[in-house]
């Protein structure tokens, strides 16, 4: 059974979990004020009342007018957090809601909030292990802003701390300066290896390089040799 599934079994089982879920990553799903109501009361319509409520009723229980309503569910389903299906119930065809998409994506970021705080952790022991001191809770705070809020890779960062090391200045300050350097000059390729690749395409064989390297060095060899 698929995790996304367990979690919508127990989200059913306590609606208001989801609302806080809500709550707690209404920023990053980057919500508007009216898709944040309409998904909390269609949620609890879908799942505590059991009934699909009608854009008429979501502006009654939101207090929205039904434009809004109209307009925050086609951005949902723009967004891929709504869905809208097609069914036959009895003699006629009707289109109900479906808040999987919603639940799947929730799962999405709480596995990889996971997978990104088992980074952070590496990139702190990391740098507390070249510093050969601990680092401070604003430099911590640092590093997640690197992270959570600037969306920095980890190699990127793992990359200004060998800049660091290898100028011989173990200084945080230091290696903050090479990260904010970088996203200022957009670069793509970063550090040493960034120096290495650009010497390799600037680099310009001469004409001796060039004969050595076309040189059939299997002519002259004997069939004893070959």
């Amino acid at each position: 059974m698929d995790d996304p599934i367990i979690l919508k079994k127990i989200l059913k089982k306590n609606p208001y979990l989801l609302i806080e879920e809500l709550m707690r990553k209404q920023a990053v799903l980057q919500l508007s004020p009216a898709e944040f109501l309409v998904l909390q009361f269609l949620w609890i319509e879908l799942a505590e009342l059991n009934s699909q409520p009608s854009n008429e009723h979501l502006s009654q229980i939101t207090g929205m007018e039904i434009i809004t309503v109209r307009q925050a569910i086609f951005s949902l389903i723009e967004k891929k957090y709504l869905g809208l299906n097609t069914v036959q119930i009895g003699s006629k065809i009707a289109e109900v809601y479906d808040m999987d998409l919603l639940i799947q994506q929730l799962y999405k970021l709480k596995h990889e909030g996971s997978k990104v705080g088992n980074q952070l952790q590496h990139l702190v022991k990391m740098i507390e292990l070249e510093f050969a001191r601990q680092l401070s809770p604003i430099e911590i705070q640092c590093i997640q802003g690197w992270v959570y809020d600037e969306k920095i890779e980890v190699v990127v960062i793992e990359e200004a701390l060998k800049e660091t090391i290898l100028a011989g200045v173990r200084n945080f300050k230091y290696m903050s300066a090479i990260i904010h350097n970088w996203q200022k000059t957009g670069e793509k390729k970063y550090g040493i290896q960034n120096q290495k690749l650009e010497m390799a395409k600037k680099f310009v064989p001469t004409k001796e390089q060039k004969d050595i390297a076309a040189y059939d060095w299997t002519k002259n060899l004997g069939e004893d040799d070959v």
